[in-house]
């Protein structure tokens, strides 16, 4: 038995099935969009992929590369050569107290943006005096 539904059933049918594959690709590209930047951000910092992405995390991995007292060079030299500041997704920028590094914000699995910023202090010896990772979310 062969039914036949009006033609506005048939039209409303095809634009939710539009719209619901629609919705899932762009969903599907953001969260790749976003695996890829966490990836880009963990070589940034050396982080294993089963490391959360958060403060104390960061920081202690920097501080156990480079303790205090360690010349700031090395520590600028190391996160240069794993694209921080260089990459065209992060900047970086040094007074004669501190070098701080900034991650471009980006959106986080939640629809919120993710902010992630690195700042070493240093001497007049150029070494190493702290190091403060900030990172938190907020909303769009």
């Amino acid at each position: 038995m062969k039914v036949n539904l009006p033609k506005w059933v048939r039209v409303c049918g095809c634009i939710l099935l539009a719209g619901t594959i629609l919705t899932t690709a762009c969903v599907g590209c953001g969260a790749l969009e976003q695996r890829k930047t966490e990836a880009r951000i963990r070589n940034y910092f050396a982080l294993g992929p089963s490391e959360p992405l958060t403060s104390p995390v960061i920081q202690s991995n920097l501080l156990a590369y480079f303790p205090l007292g360690t010349p700031v060079d090395r520590l600028e030299t190391w996160l240069m050569a794993r694209g921080l500041g260089v990459d065209g997704h992060s900047v970086t920028w040094q007074t004669n107290q501190y070098v701080s590094y900034h991650v471009y914000d980006y959106s986080d699995a939640f629809f919120s943006m993710r902010h992630i910023q690195v700042t070493a202090g240093f001497d007049g010896q150029l070494q190493i005096t702290n190091i403060q990772a900030e990172v938190y979310s907020y909303g769009l």
